[in-house]
């Protein structure tokens, strides 16, 4: 799929382009944005099948989910029937809901950020401390400021 037909509700990108802070150190990390104290919501999910496997979602006032990170996760397929690697993110859209899935590298993830370099995403799979890497990329990306200290293990 060209991305530049892929429709994002401005709204959406408004709210992911908001500066937000960590309130909690759980598994459940809650947000609010600088502006408008609108509530968010940062889950990691690690798979039991698969010990390198690792989900990061951005969730807006609980259910609304607007980005999905998935590491080391099955290729994807979107509702074109682009396959898309098994290191990919989902993008909220109106129309797709979280069906759509891009490439770590797609440039659709400046229309989102400009400010965000996507080399971020580039970690070496060898790394130990790989998926904490990617969430503090993915934080980068959501535009969050106080990151919080969080050890994660494979294994």
């Amino acid at each position: 799929m060209n991305n530049e037909h892929f429709d994002i509700n401005s709204e959406f990108i408004d709210l992911i382009k908001k500066n937000k802070k960590y309130i909690s150190k759980s598994f459940n990390f809650p947000l609010k944005d600088d502006d408008d104290n609108n509530e968010y919501i940062i889950d990691i999910n690690r798979k039991r099948a698969n010990i390198t496997r690792c989900t990061y979602q951005e969730r807006y006032e609980v259910h609304q989910q607007l980005l999905r990170l998935d590491i080391d996760n099955k290729p994807h397929i979107n509702p074109d029937g682009t396959r898309i690697s098994g290191n990919h993110i989902h993008i909220y859209s109106d129309d797709y809901g979280d069906g759509f899935a891009f490439e770590l590298d797609d440039s659709i993830l400046n229309k989102i950020n400009p400010n965000f370099d996507v080399n971020e995403f580039k970690i070496d799979i060898k790394k130990e401390d790989r998926l904490y890497d990617y969430f503090l990329a993915f934080s980068d990306f959501c535009n969050i400021k106080n990151i919080p200290q969080v050890q994660f293990t494979i294994g």
